[in-house]
């Protein structure tokens, strides 16, 4: 490197020190963001700052834990070509709905007409006797489709499963696939909303179950309008695409795949990554949206277990060895796909083991120096809210290393 080469580096690593990271005053739900819940969903002004420093406009920007594609959706929207990767199928439809145009015009005609059917078709079910006081179907024929899940009647009252069956139904028969995933995502959207769970988390946890008494009916100030739900969702979506649309961005590119094989991706291929990796051992996104999981039939056992970090393997002896083994098979393809002087950016924090610290983001900076990479430099970050396995780890580092 030479002496301005040196220069700039510098000056770019001054520019992102001088800056506040802690962004407790932000909007964090820029663009399209916020079209889905989502567990430690990426705050968009850290890929944001960093994909503004490091690249330039066309270039190609990786995340190989991209999540709910939060990184890929700013990389559009500064005109670079977002490449996201992922094992979560979830995770993957709400971040292919995030990264896309949509045409608005086309859209909101679309979604007045839906909403219309829906309301006619749930209402409808709505209105009638509970299906527990009669042994026959509904005296209208409303189609429902309602996959065959664990613990249906104590995850949800009995009118609540057959109103999210109609909708269920009325959306898979979607022709459409761009506005199907749409539906999908505003679907999921809800799914623990109307759910019996007491607890008002947008996700469920993995050590939260279903109501104990099966026969047990939901009070009357949670028996929820589904469709009311629904429009909601559609509503909010909505103005998250229409936002993202209204740049004109490049649409990102998503791969339901494993980052320790980016097959897809050739040699020095890349001008830019940045993730956030998984705490080790500290959630488990499937289990957390299993709801969604058990609609759309994905396996949340598979998926958990080739989950890298996945809070179910936190027992097993090595548990914390094979989550940086992991992660580094995962930085060796990241190095591979990279071209040579371009940036890797990893937002990481120290996690807990068994009520240990566990030291992760010198760790990270070792295996990565083993690899391959320069380290530059890291940005610390206060945390304001963490997972309750997590709460004790009160900062993150912004790791800058570059090839």
């Amino acid at each position: 490197m030479n002496k301005n080469d040196l220069n700039s580096v510098n000056t770019k690593i001054d520019t992102l020190k001088s800056l506040d990271w802690d962004l407790t005053d932000v909007d964090t739900t820029k663009y399209s963001a916020n079209i889905h819940p989502y567990h430690a969903r990426f705050i968009p002004q850290i890929p944001e700052r960093l994909i503004s420093t490091y690249t330039e406009e066309n270039d190609t920007v990786l995340d190989p834990f991209n999540g709910s594609g939060t990184s890929t959706m700013i990389a559009g929207t500064l005109q670079r070509k977002g490449v996201g990767v992922d094992l979560n199928p979830l995770a993957c439809l709400i971040a292919s709905v995030k990264c896309r145009k949509y045409d608005l015009d086309k859209i909101r005609k679309h979604t007045k007409e839906f909403l219309s059917t829906v309301k006619h078709n749930v209402r409808t079910i709505d209105s009638q006797p509970r299906i527990s006081d009669y042994n026959s179907s509904h005296s209208e024929d409303i189609p429902t489709k309602i996959p065959d899940f664990p613990d249906q009647d104590r995850w949800y009252d009995e009118n609540v499963l057959e109103q999210m069956g109609a909708l269920f139904y009325l959306i898979e028969n979607i022709n459409a696939k761009r506005l199907r995933d749409f539906y999908r995502v505003c679907f999921s959207g809800i799914t623990k909303k109307v759910c019996k769970s007491n607890e008002d988390w947008t996700y469920v946890g993995d050590n939260m179950f279903p109501d104990k008494d099966s026969n047990k009916l939901t009070p009357v100030n949670k028996v929820y309008d589904v469709y009311q739900r629904f429009e909601n969702q559609v509503e909010k979506a909505l103005d998250g695409i229409a936002q993202f649309s209204k740049v004109n961005p490049i649409e990102g590119e998503i791969h339901k795949s494993d980052s320790r094989d980016l097959e897809f991706l050739n040699d020095e291929s890349v001008d830019f990554a940045v993730t956030s990796p998984p705490y080790a051992n500290a959630v488990d996104y499937a289990r957390y949206h299993r709801l969604s999981f058990y609609w759309f039939d994905w396996g949340v056992t598979e998926t958990k277990e080739d989950e890298i970090g996945a809070r179910s393997k936190r027992g097993r002896k090595n548990a914390v060895e094979d989550y940086f083994e992991e992660s580094k098979q995962v930085y060796e393809e990241v190095y591979r796909v990279l071209k040579t002087g371009s940036h890797f950016c990893i937002i990481a924090g120290d996690t807990q083991h068994r009520n240990e610290r566990v030291n992760a983001t010198d760790q990270i900076i070792q295996m990565c120096e083993q690899i391959g990479y320069k380290y530059e430099d890291k940005i610390t970050r206060r945390v304001s809210k963490q997972s309750m396995s997590q709460k004790n780890i009160t900062e993150e580092e912004l790791i800058i290393l570059s090839k």
